[in-house]
């Protein structure tokens, strides 16, 4: 006859899987080297199918259990989750976003959608992901797509999407033939928010090895290639340190690290039995 751990965790198992809990994860895996934090931990847990990771982070959160088992359970899981169902994170439909949003009043579109998705992966995006998702059910555009948008409305507003950095630029392509420096940077940068991600994705490639000699001219403020079509709007402030101004490029933490108190619960009863079971 099973012990009631071992009922317990296969109720866990074959009925309503707990979900991931976003407290424990951070509890757990914020100490791990090489730790990776959720930008949107309740959103991303809404959109995707967390199974492997849950199943990792139950792993982590036994005694030694975190150095090998964190990895798989973060956002760009390794090891087994990478390639398991919902290893891949969800990630911003542009598509979907033009043709739902496109009728509702107040409609902002991106200027370069395509290269915003691929500057700010899925784990930097999940708010707007999240909010994508409800703007597409029955009833929700109007509601839901100013959250969805690049210059994202609350709950999203927090979410900061990466932002040209003048300090790679110069770092990186000062020493390039024909290397054309901005004469403001952050000024440029401030006065282009959605319209350098051309430039930003890359700036992006420029910095990998080998990358600078093809991607710079890309990058630079009269960009060549891919990136000439995005003009830029000239800056109307000025800064201090032309050249060297530095915009950072790191996404906000999001506005959610912890679900609900039912999920938790639930989550860390199946935890309890996963333990207990093993034991027996």
């Amino acid at each position: 006859m099973p012990s009631i751990a071992q009922t317990v965790l296969l109720s866990c198992l074959v009925g309503a899987h707990a979900a991931f809990n976003c407290t424990l994860y951070a509890s757990t895996c914020s100490g791990v080297t090489g730790y990776e934090a959720y930008g949107d931990c309740a959103s991303t847990v809404a959109s995707n199918n967390m199974t492997c990771r849950e199943t990792h982070l139950a792993l982590a959160a036994k005694a030694g259990g975190a150095a090998t088992h964190c990895p798989h359970a973060q956002p760009s899981a390794t090891g087994p989750c990478a390639t398991a169902p919902g290893g891949k994170l969800k990630a911003f439909n542009c598509t979907v976003y033009a043709s739902t949003c496109s009728g509702t009043t107040g409609y902002k579109a991106y200027t370069d959608c395509a290269n915003t998705v691929a500057n700010n992966n899925a784990n930097h995006m999940a708010c707007r992901t999240r909010h994508l998702e409800l703007a597409a059910a029955s009833g929700g555009a109007a509601t839901h797509c100013p959250h969805a948008q690049f210059a994202a409305a609350a709950p999203c507003a927090t979410e900061k999407l990466k932002t040209f950095d003048c300090a790679l630029y110069v770092s990186t392509c000062s020493g390039v033939t024909g290397y054309k420096a901005y004469s403001d940077c952050a000024a440029t940068v401030t006065a282009n928010s959605a319209g350098m991600q051309c430039r930003i994705q890359h700036l992006t490639l420029a910095a990998k090895s080998g990358g600078a000699a093809t991607h710079c001219p890309h990058a630079q403020p009269n960009a060549t290639g891919p990136c000439a079509s995005y003009t830029l709007t000239a800056a109307t402030t000025t800064t201090s340190g032309t050249t060297g101004a530095t915009t950072t490029g790191t996404s906000a933490t999001g506005t959610s690290l912890v679900s609900s108190t039912a999920m938790n619960s639930l989550s860390g009863l199946c935890l309890m039995a996963l333990m207990g079971a093993t034991l027996q």
